[in-house]
């Protein structure tokens, strides 16, 4: 029997038969990452667009009720200006009766003074000339001419009743009415300018308390939102030589900058930034264990054997990063601190990393100089492999800590 095998070309199509490609764990994450900042931005931009626009709501009603008060307060002082100048016509007319009452009063006098001399002239003469008129007695008498007198003739009634009297005891009357209307109107216009005052100071504090709650509760809103942008943008370091964070972070903690002794050489080789409120456990000891000590700067200075001192910082930016070499950061960058690269010896039998401590060097007096540990020394150069062209030989590395 003949089998005759005929070959097959299988065409398979590239496009179908093979699974797709798997991102990247990280690229997912960003991408998340990136699609929930997104988010929180479009939800804060829409939420600041909708309180600005109660806030304008209410500033312009604020602004119109305060327009109110002012034309309120206007329409007070010309009624003020209205009231006074009645008080000034008041006080002229109680003026002028005054004057009326002071010359008809000394009119009365004069004319009494005349009347007592005139009958005490008539009692000394033992034989008075007189007429009957009616049923009522005058006397005249020719007064002669003296020194300080002019001549004239007084008549005198002795029976009737002194008209002026009536006259004095009416204007009298007239003028204490007056006063009294007077001290009325006055006291009134007191009392209502102390009203209309203490009403528009109650409307204005009123307004100031409302003004101010709603500011506070704009702040609160923004501060809410910006604190929920910030938790995914801030970042973290250490702030090496310092007890203090600079005005782009907020501090978490601060301590002590803590390590493994320079001659284990099987020892850990980063640094520590120990904190100063520590929790001790009550886990027992047993077996093997590692050591770790405090630190000290081995400079050769004034900061020999001092305790360097360090600080966690958070920052409000979301990427920050460490320059050796330089004492300034990338254009675009925030500087953190600036300072120089410290490690521990190269002959050392433990290894050390290098980090960058703050050129103020601050330290602290609460451990015990000159117990060694893990140390901190300047580093310097040795071009060769590193670029001669670019870094001097012998010269001490600077560093920056930039924030973006």
């Amino acid at each position: 029997m003949l089998v005759i095998v005929i070959p097959v070309l299988v065409l398979v199509c590239p496009c179908q038969g093979f699974p797709e490609q798997v991102p990247d764990t990280a690229t997912i994450k960003d991408e998340l990452l990136e699609n929930k900042l997104i988010s929180l931005l479009r939800e804060h931009e829409a939420r600041t667009a909708s309180l600005f626009k109660i806030q304008n709501t209410k500033l312009e009603y604020l602004t119109n009720l305060l327009r109110s008060q002012e034309q309120k307060l206007y329409n007070q002082e010309i009624l003020l200006q209205k009231q006074g100048a009645k008080l000034s016509y008041q006080e002229t007319l109680l003026l002028q009766q005054r004057r009326t009452i002071e010359q008809l009063t000394n009119r009365h006098s004069r004319s009494k003074s005349f009347q007592d001399q005139n009958l005490r002239q008539k009692r000394n003469k033992s034989q008075p000339k007189t007429r009957r008129v009616g049923k009522s007695r005058l006397e005249k008498r020719r007064v002669g001419k003296t020194s300080d007198s002019t001549p004239h003739d007084v008549m005198l009634l002795r029976d009737a009743a002194d008209p002026l009297e009536a006259v004095v005891s009416r204007i009298s009357q007239q003028v204490t009415e007056i006063e009294a209307d007077f001290q009325a109107f006055k006291t009134q216009t007191a009392n209502d300018i102390q009203t209309s005052k203490t009403k528009t100071d109650n409307d204005i504090n009123a307004l100031k308390t409302q003004t101010t709650g709603d500011i506070q509760t704009l702040q609160n809103s923004n501060t809410q939102q910006d604190l929920a942008i910030q938790d995914t943008q801030s970042s973290t370091f250490v702030h090496w030589g310092s007890s203090t964070c600079s005005n782009l972070s907020g501090i978490v903690y601060s301590g002590v900058v803590g390590g493994a002794w320079y001659r284990h050489s099987g020892s850990a080789t980063n640094y520590l930034c120990m904190t100063m409120s520590p929790v001790a456990s009550s886990h027992p000891v047993t077996g093997v264990v590692a050591y770790l000590y405090g630190s000290e700067y081995e400079t050769w200075d004034s900061y020999q054997f001092r305790v360097p001192v360090c600080a966690v910082c958070r920052s409000t930016l979301s990427t920050t990063v460490m320059i050796p070499g330089t004492n300034v950061c990338t254009p675009g960058w925030h500087l953190q601190y600036s300072g120089f690269i410290m490690t521990g010896t190269y002959f050392h039998d433990a290894g050390s990393e290098y980090i960058c401590v703050d050129s103020k060097l601050e330290n602290t007096t609460l451990g015990d100089a000159s117990q060694e540990g893990a140390v901190l020394e300047y580093t310097v150069t040795r071009c060769g492999t590193l670029p001669c062209t670019v870094y001097s030989n012998n010269t001490v590395v600077t560093c920056a800590v930039c924030s973006k």
